[in-house]
């Protein structure tokens, strides 16, 4: 029978775990108009960044849905880490929910915009 070695300090749980946590406000699946001018927090895995020409574009998945949050080169530690993300890295993001800009007749995707990006609207 193989001893048990004992957890290395660096790998244990702090005393007070509650404040290192992320509380989501909701998932991603269910930021609607609802939400609209709030600040919410999500957690998930990137589905999918795109680069476009200065403005990335991150698909925030989680086991309810899609959101896609938009972060703008103004806020360059910001725009550094969206650099940095990959498909499926797990994140959390503050934010606040704004309305998105169509076309007329296209359905309005869920879409939270990274209140630290100040995001800019794509022009069709």
């Amino acid at each position: 029978m193989r001893a048990r070695l004992p957890t290395p300090p660096d790998l244990r749980y702090p005393a007070d775990i509650s404040e290192n946590c992320v509380k989501r406000t909701d998932y991603c699946g269910r930021i609607d108009r609802r939400y609209l001018g709030q600040t919410v927090t999500l957690t998930g895995w990137v589905h999918r960044r795109r680069d476009h020409g200065g403005v990335i574009f991150i698909d925030l998945r989680d086991r309810e849905g899609l959101v896609q949050i938009v972060c703008d080169p103004d806020r360059a530690a910001t725009f550094a880490t969206a650099e940095t993300l990959r498909n499926e890295f797990c994140i959390a993001r503050d934010g606040s929910r704004a309305a998105a800009s169509r076309r007329h007749g296209q359905p309005e995707p869920r879409l939270g915009r990274d209140r630290g990006a100040r995001a800019r609207r794509s022009r069709s």
